[in-house]
């Protein structure tokens, strides 16, 4: 990593991460949306109206299964994988988590706040090189 020590990173990380907090909102996800953006059964937009009604009433839990009930339906449902990814987080269940920020990413190869997210992960993790890494990807999709 050249002349920077773990701990400069580590400063450098937490002070991109505190500035840019990411919120915990359910994304907006109403069937009008969706269908703009591409069409998607009718279950799976059924199952993630249903989950982000229970993500906002404070049931992550059974919202959780309502979005990967949709995303069983339609992979590429970015809504979902956002919400999923957050309670996956939330519950502190990083391999879940981190595999789903992965498949957000693939999605939407333009977006920088699942990279954002998978480099804060991996600083949790005490993954500084690869927390590195996923911020300078994150930094060069926002570009």
């Amino acid at each position: 990593m050249g002349a920077r020590s773990a701990q400069d990173l580590i400063r450098e990380l937490e002070s991109i991460f505190e500035s840019s907090a990411l919120d915990d909102e359910p994304v907006k996800n109403e069937p009008e949306q969706i269908h703009a953006q591409e069409p998607h059964t009718s279950a799976a937009v059924e199952a993630c109206n249903a989950g982000l009604a229970l993500q906002k009433a404070g049931d992550k839990a059974k919202a959780l299964e309502f979005y990967l009930k949709a995303l069983a339906q339609d992979p590429q449902m970015i809504p979902e994988l956002v919400n999923a990814s957050i309670i996956y987080l939330e519950f502190k269940d990083f391999k879940n988590a981190r595999s789903t920020l992965q498949k957000w990413a693939e999605a939407d190869p333009q977006a920088a706040k699942p990279l954002a997210m998978l480099a804060q992960l991996e600083c949790d993790s005490e993954n500084y090189e690869t927390a590195v890494k996923q911020l300078q990807k994150a930094i060069a999709a926002y570009r």
